[in-house]
């Protein structure tokens, strides 16, 4: 399949229109389930709106923003120019739906506006990563604007110690405060400099500093030596698993740290260049995918008679999603460990790889990933990850033409 096709799918079946957010998932006909206001309201299934099709619209939007943009700035093509200002205004309404100053919605209901209180940092990042790009593109020409968004939520962050508000005063969920893994470090410091680069303010540039330099708590690694490491170690004593898919907007932040951080880019670069050797052997997996159309329940409701009142309780939250979870996977969606977990990590394991950094890995990146894609039969997918696909076809243009 050529990248026309996958933005074809993309475009056709897994952008909300007209909200412009990247769904999880929907049927071959590009349907699915969008949570009522009630639902959401309610916090049914449970807070975080996981295994909703609304799950995950900050942070898939953001990312393909990201993509977009650089796909633009090589070819100037008007039609990317409308798609990109599209997904934007998405970025835009997620953050203006929410009452807590800092908080990114995931999604929202059928009204446009009701949505789940609990966000988390893998939406807010790629939230910034989504605006922060645009703001530094051609096309934005409402700089100001963008950057006022940019700092009223990196500023409210900042001010609770980096901890990620939910939609609920006084309620968080995640943070960067003291985080030893690779992961919250790499972002920490993305939106710390995000700061700088927006402000220009040079005590904003002293923070930064001093945060690269300094030492979690507990830590014997500065955090710039952390994010040398690459995240492969965290998968395997902190997650147990092949999860490259949450690992891919701290990836892209520390490659535009690189670039903007003459001190530091030295570490920066060996921890993109080390997420690319990690990758590099699982790109393969993609031809793994069977292509079976059956085993994707899109109805989520079957969840509801598992709803529980969180409480306004994160660790309640957290459980009543996980407790569900079982069943969904079990009951409701069998196929989507292969849609997910083999054929999504793979694919992001070569975007991850493409935009290493290392011109050997990420041409042999592209090789295999352009290999594994033409077996992929992208209309029985229900999951949206046509759209990871385009995003390495983009970047290989991109970066190995």
């Amino acid at each position: 399949m050529n990248i026309n096709s996958l933005h074809e799918q993309v475009w056709g079946r897994f952008v909300r229109m007209p909200y412009g957010h990247v769904l999880d998932y929907a049927d071959q006909d590009g349907k699915t389930c969008i949570p009522t206001a009630k639902e959401c309201q309610m916090a049914m299934p449970n807070p975080l709106g996981w295994w909703t099709p609304v799950e995950n619209g900050a942070f898939f939007t953001g990312l393909y923003v990201h993509a977009l943009i650089a796909k633009y700035n090589k070819d100037k093509n008007k039609q990317t120019a409308k798609e990109i200002k599209t997904l934007i205004k998405g970025l835009y309404l997620l953050q203006d739906v929410g009452s807590v100053e800092g908080f990114i919605a995931r999604g929202v209901a059928d009204d446009g506006k009701a949505h789940y209180p609990f966000s988390s940092d893998d939406q807010f990042t790629p939230w910034v990563l989504g605006l922060y790009s645009y703001y530094n593109c051609e096309l934005c020409l409402d700089r100001e604007a963008v950057k006022s968004r940019l700092l009223r939520a990196l500023f409210a962050v900042k001010a609770r110690d980096w901890d990620i508000p939910c939609d609920v005063e006084g309620l968080n969920y995640c943070s960067f405060k003291n985080s030893t893994a690779w992961r919250g470090v790499s972002k920490h410091l993305f939106c710390a400099r995000v700061i700088y680069e927006l402000t220009g303010d040079k005590n904003d540039l002293e923070y930064y500093k001093e945060l690269a330099a300094g030492y979690p708590e507990g830590s014997i690694f500065s955090r710039r030596e952390i994010a040398s490491h690459g995240y492969s170690h965290d998968l395997v004593a902190i997650l147990g698993t092949k999860q490259n898919w949450i690992c891919t907007c701290a990836h892209f932040g520390l490659g535009i740290l690189a670039k903007l951080d003459e001190e530091n880019r030295a570490y920066y670069k060996q921890g993109t260049r080390n997420n690319g050797i990690t990758t590099l052997g699982i790109i393969d997996d993609i031809k793994k995918y069977d292509n079976e159309k059956d085993g994707f329940d899109i109805n989520w409701r079957r969840l509801n008679p598992m709803w529980e009142d969180y409480g306004n309780s994160v660790p309640n939250g957290r459980n009543i999603a996980m407790r569900q979870n079982v069943y969904w996977l079990k009951e409701v969606v069998p196929h989507r460990r292969m849609e997910h977990e083999i054929l999504g990590n793979a694919l992001f394991s070569a975007l991850i790889a493409v935009t290493c950094g290392d011109e050997k890995i990420s041409r042999l990146a592209a090789k295999k990933m352009k290999s594994g894609i033409d077996c992929v039969d992208w209309e029985s997918l229900r999951v949206s990850y046509a759209f990871v696909a385009e995003c390495g076809m983009i970047f290989d243009d991109v970066i190995n033409g």
